[in-house]
Formats: C-alpha cells, sequence, structure tokens
C-alpha cells in the first residue's frame, strides 16, 4: 500500500470509530449480531469476509433506521 491508501484506510477507520463510540451498549451488541449474521452469509457463499467486508456491514447497521419500539 501507499502512504495515501494508509491515511485514507486511517481516516475512515476513525471516522467509524466516532461513530462507534455513540452506541449504546445494547446498540454495540446488535452491532456485533448483524455483522456476524452478514459474516455467515459470506462464508455460506463459500467466500471469508475481508475487512472491507466487516467494514461495510458496520455502515450498513449505522445506516439503517432504528427500529420504534412498540408496547
Amino acid at each position: 500500500m501507499s502512504i495515501p491508501e494508509i491515511e485514507e484506510y486511517q481516516l475512515r477507520q476513525s471516522a467509524l470509530a466516532d461513530k462507534l463510540a455513540m452506541l449504546s451498549g445494547a446498540q454495540i451488541l446488535e452491532l456485533v449480531y448483524f455483522a456476524t449474521a452478514e459474516s455467515a452469509g459470506v462464508v455460506l457463499s463459500r467466500s471469508w469476509p475481508t475487512r472491507t467486508d466487516v467494514e461495510r456491514f458496520i455502515n450498513q447497521y449505522l445506516d439503517r433506521k432504528p427500529a420504534t419500539a412498540t408496547n
């Protein structure tokens, strides 16, 4: 990797870490379940999730609309 690619990666990871720091404990647990399920789907397709895949799964979770609670 060249230096610009490393810097871009570090900036992307830093921005992602900032978003994750704002999650509650329950949301982090939900994210772990979500990313695990998505990773399992990749494995079932006879591949292995890469770091880029996992980053994409995390962003998909963060971009989704939060569910509203029903009583």
